[in-house]
């Protein structure tokens, strides 16, 4: 709808930071492929997305996604004092049987507190402000927390900085959420991505490996193939961090060439 007014306004229009599809038929292909053909420029989050694109006829530009610097001091990729695993949760579990997999992740977050030590957190995407009854991911989170052995800590929903602040202050991210990972992966924080379907499966992986990573699993592998990565990844802690270093001033660089060519469709 945005599309066909900027259209017929005449309005310039920029499609930036978005996933496409990752499949489309019908009249859903026919609309993102004329909201594109519309756009000045388009930039993308994932190799998927610019697949997609291509297929649909359209050039586009990859890149990470728009809110990975989102409060990051530009001279540094991480927190020195990160400690403790944080966790954050999708209450859309995508038909997986939620008893079960309540069990699952409570393992997997046992697991990582064993690895790591220091506090667990959990920090909902979407949930109530302080003071407020559980709602959205946090009744998950009060599930989960139930069945840990290992005690744990709840980080009350705020705003987007604060989130930002929080991923990258952590030692390990456990997150079926998108844009804990944003923030984390850049920082050089280790993440384990918790994927429902091939929609959050091509998020995940596209945020991580902008950086190096590409840990994620099936939330109903959580408590098996989610364990087994644990172990890698943490192992690795030190490498990914090196890794998110050295790729750090390339992805800022493509970013300011991106919103100075945003700038320049609309000076």
């Amino acid at each position: 709808a945005l599309g066909a007014i900027a259209a017929r306004t005449d309005t310039p229009l920029v499609v930036s930071g978005q996933t496409f599809g990752p499949r489309l038929k019908g009249r859903d292909r026919e609309l993102v492929a004329g909201l594109l053909q519309g756009a000045r420029s388009t930039r993308v989050r994932e190799a998927a997305s610019l697949q997609l694109a291509a297929d649909l006829g359209i050039r586009a530009r990859l890149g990470v996604d728009d809110a990975s610097f989102l409060g990051m001091s530009h001279d540094g990729a991480g927190s020195p004092d990160r400690q403790g695993v944080l966790v954050t949760l999708s209450l859309s579990l995508g038909g997986a049987p939620r008893d079960e997999t309540v069990d699952r992740v409570a393992a997997l977050a046992d697991a990582a507190a064993d690895l790591v030590g220091g506090p667990v957190r959990f920090h909902a995407h979407f949930g109530p402000h302080a003071g407020v009854e559980a709602r959205g991911d946090a009744v998950l989170h009060d599930e989960v927390r139930a069945r840990m052995r290992t005690p744990s800590s709840v980080v009350p929903s705020g705003d987007a900085r604060g989130a930002a602040s929080l991923a990258r202050s952590s030692a390990l991210l456990l997150t079926g959420r998108y844009h804990p990972a944003v923030f984390a992966a850049p920082g050089g924080v280790p993440v384990l991505g918790l994927v429902t379907d091939e929609y959050t499966a091509v998020k995940q992986r596209g945020a991580l490996a902008h950086w190096g990573q590409d840990a994620v699993v099936p939330i109903t592998a959580a408590d098996t193939d989610g364990i087994s990565r644990l172990g890698a990844l943490w192992a690795a802690r030190d490498e990914v961090a090196d890794e998110a270093a050295r790729r750090l001033p390339g992805h800022r660089a493509t970013t300011a060439d991106w919103w100075d060519e945003v700038a320049s469709v609309f000076g």
